[in-house]
């Protein structure tokens, strides 16, 4: 526990509800180890909750648009746990964690 200014420098949670092709990832779907779009606006509220009962100075999701388009049960090549968790698809369509996004910036002003 600190009295200093904490901040959160790369954050996310995936949007992808599972991996396929076989490889060690599709294990993750086993263990519940995936997310959803939905699970990741529940992380962002989360992480407001938190930052508002600390002493949060700021946090910064880690990508805007996905870095790969990706679809649900395909086999991630690049970074494969990371590859969902924009606040936008790769093709720049916004996800529902983009407006809760745009909500706390705009709230910010």
């Amino acid at each position: 526990i600190t009295n200093r200014p904490i901040a959160v420098t790369e954050t996310g949670w995936m949007s992808r509800e599972r991996f396929g092709g076989g490889g060690d990832l599709e294990k993750l779907n086993e263990l519940g180890l995936t997310g959803s779009e939905i699970e990741q606006v529940d992380y962002l509220d989360k992480l407001v909750e938190i930052a508002t009962d600390s002493n949060l100075e700021f946090v910064n999701w880690a990508f805007i648009h996905d870095f790969r388009s990706w679809e649900e049960g395909d086999e991630p090549t690049d970074l494969e746990v990371f590859d969902s968790i924009g606040l936008k698809q790769n093709d720049g369509t916004t996800k529902p964690v983009w407006r809760v996004w745009l909500d706390l910036v705009e709230g910010l002003n």
